[in-house]
């Protein structure tokens, strides 16, 4: 009976009524050169609360939890991005976590990473939106540098980025999980951001050990595209496969690496 009470539940939910994850641009528009975009900060936080991704000509990296949205630059100095800034792609959803979990470390990334896949993913072939909140032993994160110029080549984001290591730091970790069709599309596998509790410090995750966390997932069956209204778009060449490019920018971290 209990079986059929939650089937009936599920085939009353429109498709139209699950949760979803937005994008703005694509990942191979954006490694192809496609780095302006018109979407504003106010914008964004007009529609969602939670997201992740990058300014125009690459300039730091964008967090936003609660409606707030944050510039961490190659310096390190977080701050509130003003709603007037553009941004060239970003991933972003209204956060309202399906399941929620408790983590006592230490346990490095590749742990946490496989036990939120294990207990707290309950489909696959769909997208997560995830937060880590709490202590951290270690977080290594990096920031780009702003593009000397809008024909900049890509592999200046992973040239000159900074690379920081936060040791003992306590802060909330977001982002999302995709599934790998959507390569080209956004990166599948995981894809998380950092910012320091007290709003000052972060970058785009590369490694980490945990302490004391909690975790919140939330699942989401629906993923849509807002594809930029932009000539340098328009122009791109969408065709090449960027595999190796897409693999280089979400793991790298050379450049100068500060401690902290």
């Amino acid at each position: 009976m209990k079986a059929l009470l939650a089937l009936a539940f599920l085939l009353n939910i429109s498709p139209f009524q699950e949760a979803e994850m937005t994008q703005y641009s694509t990942i191979d528009a954006f490694l192809s050169g496609v780095y302006t975009g018109e979407l504003t900060v106010g914008e964004l936080r007009q529609h969602g609360d939670f997201g992740i991704g990058t300014f125009d000509y690459i300039d730091g990296e964008l967090f936003m939890l609660n409606g707030e949205v944050f510039q961490i630059p190659a310096l390190g100095n977080a701050h509130k991005a003003a709603d007037e800034m553009t941004i060239p792609f970003a991933s972003f959803c209204t956060f309202k976590p399906t399941k929620t979990a408790g983590l006592n470390g230490p346990a490095d990334a590749k742990a946490v990473r496989q036990m939120i896949e294990q207990r707290m993913f309950s489909r696959t072939n769909i997208f997560y939106a995830v937060k880590i909140d709490g202590t951290f032993s270690e977080v290594v994160a990096r920031a780009p540098r702003k593009l000397s110029s809008p024909n900049a080549a890509i592999s200046e984001i992973t040239d000159k980025q900074s690379v920081f290591t936060f040791q003992n730091i306590e802060g909330t970790m977001i982002g999302f999980w995709c599934p790998k069709y959507i390569n080209g599309i956004n990166v599948g596998g995981w894809h998380m951001h950092f910012l320091s509790r007290d709003k000052t410090r972060g970058g785009h995750v590369l490694d980490y050990k945990i302490g004391q966390v909690d975790v919140a997932v939330m699942d989401m069956m629906n993923f849509k595209v807002i594809l930029p209204r932009e000539a340098s778009y328009y122009q791109a060449d969408l065709n090449l496969d960027r595999a190796e490019i897409r693999t280089r920018l979400e793991t790298s971290g050379y450049g100068p690496r500060q401690h902290e």
